[in-house]
């Protein structure tokens, strides 16, 4: 009776009452409304948390805007005299990526900052737990690689065999496990 009920914890009212469909992993290059949502949220938070000033009055910026300056000339290939600092472009720039995009421009622009070295703190930790909750078919592996995986027990395996594999005699071998997953 215990096990029932600790299941029970785990879903909503409507899933245990058989009203909507149980949680299931996703498929590869599919993206749920609920993964778009938590990954908005993320990178929405990080929006807010940046100064955002009129360019006429620098001296009020307290914030490195080099990541979004970078995603403006090195991602997207837009003019360096047309990059603005203004939250309402940037929120609905960003906005359009996770709630509109597929798969690949997601995933992409995440991978992006991620690997961006002013990529904000502890971001990789948001992210994987975003994937996981979503039971996205993605796990993100060396905090700063999104990998396609097929089930929680294969991203539990990945987990164990790069740690196995860390060493640096086995560079190789991990290289070899992260170019096999894609």
């Amino acid at each position: 009776m215990a096990n029932e009920y600790e299941y029970r914890k785990q879903l909503t009212f409507e899933q245990a009452e058989g009203e909507e469909p149980l949680p299931s992993q996703l498929e590869l290059r599919q993206v749920s409304q609920e993964l778009r949502a938590r990954l908005w949220s993320i990178f929405f938070k990080i929006l807010q948390e940046y100064s955002f000033v009129n360019p006429d009055d620098r001296e009020d910026v307290n914030v490195d805007l080099s990541l979004l300056y970078d995603c403006y000339i090195e991602r997207w290939h837009l003019a360096a005299d047309e990059f603005t600092t203004s939250f309402d472009y940037w929120t609905e720039q960003l906005k359009t990526v996770f709630m509109e995009g597929d798969y690949l421009k997601i995933f992409g622009f995440v991978q992006w900052v991620l690997r961006h070295e002013e990529k904000p703190p502890g971001l990789e930790t948001y992210i994987e737990t975003a994937l996981r909750e979503s039971r996205a078919a993605y796990a993100l592996f060396d905090n700063d690689t999104i990998i396609p995986i097929g089930s929680d027990a294969e991203r539990e395996t990945l987990v164990r065999a790069f740690a196995d594999v860390g060493a640096s005699e086995f560079h190789g071998a991990r290289k070899h496990l992260m170019l096999g997953r894609s």
